[in-house]
């Protein structure tokens, strides 16, 4: 086994109060089974281990409440040997919007030698739970909310910088993560991703962690954000956030979430929220500012790319036409592929209204990635060695078959061109894949011996453009029918000899070591 976890009580740090109303609540009562209570788990490590998320064990550490195995670990057994771990736990649906929080308790194992672990807390704004294979892929849980010891520290910090902490706490501690960004409410799911890079048994990371104390807090009320537009043009307000309440009420008399207004000069809305047993109802108010100025919004697909790949962004408002910087382009939404950061600025325009908004796109190197072979053509059952450089990781793919280690050796007892792809991926996820081929020959007519103890090989026979000569150093000599020779050079333990110059025909190839003893002839056929 690869590490041995004593048991360890935990300091835990309490969690955060707030006037809202629990949507989603999980503390892992033993027998805890994803399927039976709407979440799920899904291992995409690369290779797969033996063990997905499972009940926590007490004999690694007590639960951070309930019984003492009542929380859902995960270890470095998701994968085998060395290789990349991301084992997903998905929540079931609930409604995302800005403000409702989830909050859940973690912790490793807090033992003296520490295995970096690491975990991040994503959301889809789709209610799928399935993530395309591979562990490099996030499927549509492409918001991160939170990382915790993306550095692979040893340290057991539990402090949050920037979404991210350095280090995994070694006692159960308490995270708070607050939805941004998601004006309009969604359906959707949270995912715990046990995402470690080189680990499992063999691997220099991943050890344990365990999950505990899940919670879900929708904010008591919905809110409706203020707009501007110009005189004569429609504008729809939208209660965002609150969606567990019976009914709405603005002041208009309308009782939908919703409302649409075209007002000749600025004014104020009112809306009033009503939940369950009147036990959340709050007031507010929604400005739609008239004048000569557009709201625009501006969203990207992805606010980072790798070099070479593609995001789109939409701009959204009552503009009549848009027009971006750089590029020029005149629709709503544009693809752009930039080669390095870039801000882009969209216009937009309706008769005397006018309003811009700007997007940043931050932009990853790709890895240059180059496959070679120790020789790229040789005979069945020889082996040749495949070599990739230029990323943090490799994987070679033939077909079906997939190999991570980096260089391979490998061979073949059947002649044929063997098609391999090799993708290169860089620490920061970038990949670029590249083909090699390989050629296994038959080596039909090759004449093999063993003279001063060498084993040497010559071939393809019959042959066309070149011979080649493998297993000795010294000089290769090569004769017509008239014993005249006319071929003679130096070789190093492998060459390959141009023979366009000979004509058709019948050739004896004698091969010397470099003391100069004749270790092998054979006689060959061009055609």
């Amino acid at each position: 086994m690869k590490r041995k976890i004593t048991l360890l009580f935990a300091a835990a740090v309490c969690a955060f109060q707030m006037n809202s109303q629990v949507t989603l609540t999980e503390d892992f009562n033993a027998p805890f089974t994803p399927n039976g209570t709407a979440w799920a788990t899904q291992n995409n490590s690369a290779p797969t281990g033996t063990l997905s998320w499972f009940q926590g064990n007490p004999a690694n550490f007590p639960a951070y409440n309930g019984a003492t195995n009542s929380y859902y670990s995960v270890a470095y057994v998701s994968t085998s040997g060395a290789g990349n771990i991301s084992n997903w736990l998905v929540t079931p649906t609930v409604n995302i919007y800005n403000g409702a929080v989830l909050s859940f308790a973690t912790r490793a194992p807090g033992t003296a030698t520490v295995y970096p672990d690491r975990l991040q807390v994503r959301y889809s704004t789709s209610s799928a739970t399935t993530i395309p294979t591979g562990s490099a892929s996030v499927g549509g849980f492409t918001n991160l909310m939170l990382d915790i010891n993306p550095l692979y520290s040893t340290s057991t910090a539990s402090a949050v910088n920037n979404g991210t902490v350095n280090g995994y706490p070694g006692v159960w501690t308490v995270y708070q993560l607050t939805v941004t960004g998601q004006a309009t409410p969604v359906v959707g799911r949270f995912a715990f991703r046990y995402f470690v890079e080189n680990g499992g048994p063999a691997g220099a990371n991943s050890d344990l962690i365990g999950i505990d104390a899940v919670k879900y807090e929708e904010p008591c009320g919905a809110s409706a954000p203020s707009y501007s537009n110009c005189a004569g043009n429609t504008t729809t307000i939208q209660a965002v956030g609150g969606l567990g309440q019976t009914t709405y009420s603005w002041n208009t008399g309308a009782t939908t979430s919703s409302l649409t207004v075209s007002p000749a000069s600025t004014t104020v809305y009112t809306l009033t929220t009503f939940y369950p047993g009147g036990t959340c109802t709050n007031v507010v108010t929604s400005t739609v500012n008239v004048g000569t100025t557009l709201g625009i919004n501006v969203t990207a697909s992805s606010p980072t790319i790798c070099s070479g790949n593609t995001a789109t962004l939409t701009a959204s408002s009552s503009a009549a036409t848009y027009t971006w910087l750089p590029g020029l382009q005149s629709t709503a939404s544009i693809t752009v592929s930039p080669s390095a950061a870039q801000v882009y600025t969209v216009a937009g325009q309706n008769g005397a209204c006018f309003g811009a908004a700007t997007v940043a796109i931050g932009v990853n190197a790709s890895p240059t990635v180059a496959a070679s072979s120790s020789s790229l053509n040789v005979c069945v059952n020889q082996s040749f060695t495949l070599t990739g450089t230029g990323a943090a990781t490799y994987t070679w793919a033939i077909g079906a078959q997939g190999f991570t280690a980096n260089p391979i050796s490998l061979s073949s007892s059947v002649a044929a061109v063997y098609n391999f792809t090799l993708t290169g991926a860089s620490a920061n996820g970038c990949k670029m894949s590249v083909p090699l081929s390989q050629t296994i020959s038959a080596c039909t007519g090759i004449e093999a011996n063993n003279v001063n103890g060498y084993n040497v090989t010559v071939f393809p026979n019959p042959f066309a453009n070149e011979v080649t000569v493998s297993g000795v150093t010294g000089n290769v000599q090569i004769f017509n029918t008239l014993g005249q020779m006319v071929i003679s050079t130096p070789i190093r333990e492998t060459e390959t000899i141009n023979t366009t110059s000979l004509a058709k025909g019948v050739y004896i190839v004698k091969t010397f070591d470099s003391e100069g003893r004749e270790v092998k002839t054979i006689r060959m056929i061009k055609n």
